[in-house]
């Protein structure tokens, strides 16, 4: 199996023929700028293990007393409801 084919069915992607006729082709450039990366100094530069930021960006979970609404405030525009609870349709 060529190696394009190979790459092909690893990749799951289908291929025409004139596809991998052009990727015959491309692959080895692609190869090649993609070696450059070894000739760069990393030395100073840290790994990456993640792309994650290291802190958290929640805040703290506090109530705010000018923030609380009523009971009554939130209901009050409800098609339905029963006691303190918003009635819906049954979702199937």
């Amino acid at each position: 199996m060529q190696l394009i084919e190979l790459l092909a069915r690893l990749s799951k992607l289908t291929i025409t023929p004139s596809e991998k006729k052009k990727l015959e082709k491309q692959l080895p450039e692609i190869i090649e700028y993609i070696s450059q990366v070894k000739t760069l100094d990393t030395s100073d530069l840290t790994p990456t293990y993640h792309t994650n930021i290291k802190e958290t960006v929640l805040r703290e979970d506090k109530q705010e007393a000018n923030r609380i609404l009523k009971k009554s405030d939130i209901l009050k525009n409800a098609k339905r409801t029963q006691d303190t609870y918003f009635v819906v349709d049954a979702v199937l």
